[in-house]
């Protein structure tokens, strides 16, 4: 899953006021890439599939420095010059750290890969804040309606950022905590994103004035955000 939000243009990309950023989900390491490719129905082992990508990688370089492009399965990676200078007969020094002059490697995907990704690759729109932390917008019904009263056994739609939690960890996820203390923990969820929860009020939670909160570790550390409106529950 590719996670998009948006940042502000200083630019004039596209003439908006915002342009799209993306991250990606996570790392897959040279050594999940290894593992997947020798269990990919081959007969080859772990230690030999490491060992031809270590000769590519190799050869790979050791043409591009030569000034080839060389052509991959993937791709073609080359090597490129940039740099800027005042006499058209000065010299290029990429070595010398006192001027822009740079080589660099790059690399060119193949143009079917480029459509498969962009056919293939879903996305989730995530939060457009800098700084990582969870946080309650609002409460809605089924409906679509913001709400502060809701009776048991309705849906409730938790809107906000960095909500998605750990389904299987017993002390994440929406919790309701009665004025007495009592805090019940909301066990059945339709939807659980970055920006969206949907979960059902119990049966057996009592009627009262609750507050809302969402417990979860959108990085290292855990979190509670608490929702600013109290919820009324009905029986």
């Amino acid at each position: 899953m590719l996670k998009v939000f948006t940042r502000e243009n200083s630019g004039k990309l596209g003439g908006k006021k915002y342009v799209f950023r993306s991250a990606t989900m996570a790392t897959f390491t040279v050594d999940e890439l290894v593992h997947e490719m020798a269990t990919f129905n081959t007969t080859i082992t772990e230690a030999d599939t490491l060992a031809v990508l270590n000769v590519m990688k190799r050869i790979v370089v050791k043409y591009v420095e030569q000034g080839y492009s060389v052509q991959t399965p993937l791709g073609l990676f080359f090597a490129s010059a940039s740099g800027s200078i005042d006499d058209i007969m000065g010299a290029f020094e990429p070595s010398n750290k006192e001027v822009n002059h740079d080589i660099r490697m790059l690399f060119r995907p193949d143009s079917k890969i480029v459509s498969d990704v962009l056919e293939n690759t879903p996305t989730e729109r995530t939060s457009n804040r800098l700084k990582t932390f969870t946080s309650i917008d609002k409460v809605m019904n089924a409906a679509g309606k913001s709400v502060t009263t809701i009776k048991t056994g309705d849906m409730i739609i938790v809107y906000g950022d960095y909500l998605k939690f750990d389904a299987a960890k017993e002390d994440q996820g929406v919790f309701l905590e009665a004025e007495d203390k009592t805090v019940y923990r909301l066990e059945y969820y339709t939807q659980n994103t970055a920006g969206r929860i949907e979960a059902r009020i119990e049966p057996g939670i009592s009627a009262g004035k609750y507050t809302l909160s969402v417990h979860n570790v959108p990085t290292s550390v855990p979190t509670v955000a608490e929702y600013r409106v109290p919820l009324i529950i009905e029986a």
